[in-house]
């Protein structure tokens, strides 16, 4: 279906008119013909779509039976001028006495196969007893068109042959079932789910079934599509608006809320993402293992994506909720209060993971202070307010908390002030220890020559570092360290020196999502003077402030790139476990506003090189929390060997 593991497909409900099944099959080839020219692959219509969902007693009708028999040899004839295309169409299908509620798949000029609803709602305003029967408990073999025997069943995938893509449907109801017909085709290896409905509109129903699917998509590790009828069903009794959703591993992908002007969505789900989220769960595989379900599998050939443009929200800070308005980091608290709602939830929560971390962290290590290397930055400025809640959270008193400030050869005028007016703000003890000449003397000793190489940076970080590990032994304190994530995967944190930490609260966040912290809590918890004090530390370009002053601000994002991009690579790397060259794929296509193909390329090398390079610094990571999907601490998450090489290709 695609080289980068996309499937496009589209929902459509056509205003049909109930009854007329030849009318509403010249709409349904309408409906292939244009979400065809979208690039559509998987093209799908609702509940008994070619007749109506409310036919009601019309459904027993011959003539009713016999159109729509006729019309499978129509739909089958428009399959083959899309012979790429899976057609899929809700209609009712007579078998020997019987009446299914079904669901039709066209593949290359042939029906494929018929899926059976399996539970029929015959409660409140549902009478599908009525009507038709529940799915056979065994695959049967119909020829309705003359041509060859197909399969009408409740378990079947559609396997495409070109690319492994398993597709499972089921119908309305299924999905409110206890046991989900669902579940078993996921199982035996469909990754997208299908649901053709007829679901009708009542107060609340929209939200219970965004919620439904949400979940029943994370429970399957699937994308699941539903599709459901629209308001040109009768509305004698009920009324229907034609609610698509879809979801993929609980992330909104695509939506169209009930009673809207348009008949269709055409969205891209992402197959790749769905087998790498199974592979990396033994509880899938397990469940795999004991499942005793299995499906009937049909082969069918569907065509590539073309992959030139992506149809799904594509989040350029995917630790973070996705909104489609948010092009920096700074508009995130400009958009809906829903969406503020959701932003101010996620830093409150993280929040309160570290700061209980820390808190239990000082309780068990007996610790009777807590020291904290403070610089004027945006990690050391979260590690301090995390380290004052965490005091509370412990019954201790502001006083038990010591910062220290070690001005050297880079140290600004500009942090040093901002250190400064953190502390006296929130009430917190500083220390000021000068490293000059500790820094000189230490160079010397070791024969340095005095050029500001790697040396001479490091020195500086190892001799904070064991400043502040005496400090704590001779105040029986913890030292708080405040590396973040990106930090820690770039190995931008020196050996031996900031890498090292009695307890780190940063380490599992991402740089972007720690300035993200930094604007909630300036906008929630923080009194006037400090909010104006934490958005000047936000203000401050970020540095390691290493070189001497003359020599000009020492840039983080200039030497090591931009750190929104190295974020978006490492979550894609290390949650969704993407190659390389569909991380480069993805960025190209989120920051296409913002940087070009050559200098995504330039940091995505950058990223993989120093990734794999400084795996040895995380090897020796101290303890932290784990706050987000990711940890690098090898006793909870990432292994890797440490003397690896980075040789993959990126083209």
């Amino acid at each position: 279906m695609s080289d980068m593991g996309f499937v496009r497909i589209s929902l459509c409900s056509p205003q049909i008119e109930v009854g007329n099944i030849k009318h509403n099959l010249q709409l349904h080839k309408k409906f292939i013909q244009k979400v065809a020219k979208q690039g559509a692959q998987i093209i799908v219509f609702p509940e008994l779509s070619l007749t109506g969902y409310t036919c009601a007693d019309l459904f027993h009708n011959s003539y009713v039976a016999d159109t729509v028999l006729e019309s499978l040899q129509n739909l089958a004839d428009i399959s083959k001028k899309y012979p790429d295309k899976l057609i899929v169409v809700g209609l009712p299908y007579p078998h020997n006495g019987l009446l299914y509620n079904c669901a039709a798949v066209f593949n290359g000029g042939a029906l494929k196969g018929l899926v059976a609803k399996t539970y029929l709602p015959n409660y409140n305003e549902f009478k599908e007893e009525i009507y038709f029967a529940t799915a056979p408990s065994a695959v049967v073999e119909v020829n309705p068109i003359n041509s060859h025997n197909v399969p009408l069943s409740n378990s079947l995938v559609f396997k495409d042959t070109h690319s492994g893509c398993g597709v499972g449907i089921e119908i309305c109801e299924d999905l409110w079932a206890p046991e989900t017909p669902s579940t078993a085709a996921a199982l035996n290896g469909a990754e997208v789910i299908i649901n053709l409905s007829a679901s009708n509109e009542l107060l609340g129903k929209a939200t219970h079934r965004n919620q439904l699917i949400k979940v029943t998509s994370q429970r399957l590790i699937c994308a699941y599509c539903f599709v459901s009828a629209g308001a040109s069903e009768s509305t004698s009794e009920t009324v229907f608006g034609g609610h698509h959703v879809v979801y993929e591993n609980g992330q909104l992908i695509a939506e169209l809320p009930p009673f809207s002007a348009n008949e269709y969505i055409t969205f891209d789900v992402d197959v790749e993402l769905i087998n790498n989220r199974r592979r990396r769960n033994t509880t899938w595989k397990e469940n795999v293992s004991r499942n005793s379900k299995k499906q009937h599998v049909v082969n069918v050939l569907v065509g590539k994506h073309a992959n030139e443009s992506l149809r799904r929200p594509l989040n350029k800070y995917p630790f973070l909720p996705y909104h489609p308005n948010v092009t920096s980091l700074s508009e995130l608290f400009s958009q809906s209060l829903e969406y503020t709602h959701q932003i101010n939830l996620l830093c409150s929560e993280a929040f309160s993971i570290q700061t209980n971390g820390l808190a239990k962290r000082i309780l068990r290590s007996g610790a009777q202070k807590v020291v904290i290397n403070l610089s004027g930055g945006v990690d050391s400025t979260l590690a301090l307010l995390v380290s004052i809640e965490a005091t509370k959270i412990g019954g201790k008193s502001l006083s038990d908390i010591i910062a220290l400030t070690l001005p050297g050869p880079g140290t600004s005028t500009e942090t040093n002030s901002i250190v400064k007016k953190l502390c006296r703000l929130t009430k917190i003890h500083l220390r000021e220890l000068p490293i000059n000449d500790l820094v000189a003397s230490e160079l010397e000793l070791i024969g340095h020559k005095g050029n500001h190489d790697v040396t001479f940076e490091n020195v500086q970080a190892r001799i904070r570092t064991q400043l502040a590990l005496n400090v704590c032994n001779l105040e029986n304190g913890i030292l708080v360290g405040t590396g973040d994530l990106s930090e820690v995967a770039l190995g931008w944190m020196t050996y031996g020196g900031d890498q090292l930490s009695s307890y780190n609260v940063n380490a599992s966040l991402p740089k972007t999502l720690i300035q993200v912290m930094l604007r909630w809590y300036a906008e929630t918890q923080a009194p006037k003077q400090l909010k104006q004090v934490i958005y000047d530390v936000l203000a401050q370009p970020i540095s390691p402030e290493l070189k001497p002053k003359d020599q000009g601000v020492q840039a983080t994002e200039e030497l090591i790139g931009p750190y929104e991009l190295h974020d978006f690579f490492l979550y894609h790397f290390l949650v969704n476990f993407f190659s390389p060259q569909k991380i480069k794929f993805l960025a190209e296509r989120a920051f296409v506003e913002k940087y070009d193909a050559q200098t995504i390329d330039k940091w995505l090398k950058l990223f993989f090189s120093r990734f794999f390079k400084n795996q040895f610094k995380r090897t020796a990571m101290p303890d932290g929390p784990k706050v987000t999907d990711i940890s690098l601490s090898p006793r909870s998450q990432w292994r890797m060997p440490a003397d690896l090489k980075f040789t993959w290709e990126i083209t």
